[in-house]
């Protein structure tokens, strides 16, 4: 089953970013590929719900992104804590 996501914001020196999902937030640092701000996202749901590596693809672009899953269902304000560290 698939998990779409909207990139909501993202910190200011570092490739970490927040993807806004129907089951709250999800921080990934990008590893490989880019997103930008308001890119629709989408990944297998089973492995962005869990920790650690996970290609995603950028359905805005039509690019493979590869990143580090930070944080899963995370609030609002815990995915903002994230991007300001």
């Amino acid at each position: 089953m698939l998990l779409t996501g909207i990139v909501v914001g993202n910190h200011r020196t570092i490739p970490r970013y927040a993807i806004q999902t129907e089951e709250g937030y999800v921080v990934v640092d990008v590893e490989s590929g880019d997103l930008a701000f308001q890119h629709v996202v989408i990944g297998e749901r089973s492995a962005i719900e869990e920790y650690g590596h996970v290609t995603m693809l950028n359905h805005s672009t039509g690019e493979t992104v590869e990143v580090f899953v930070e944080a899963v269902k995370a609030t609002r304000e815990f995915a903002i804590r994230l991007l300001r560290e």
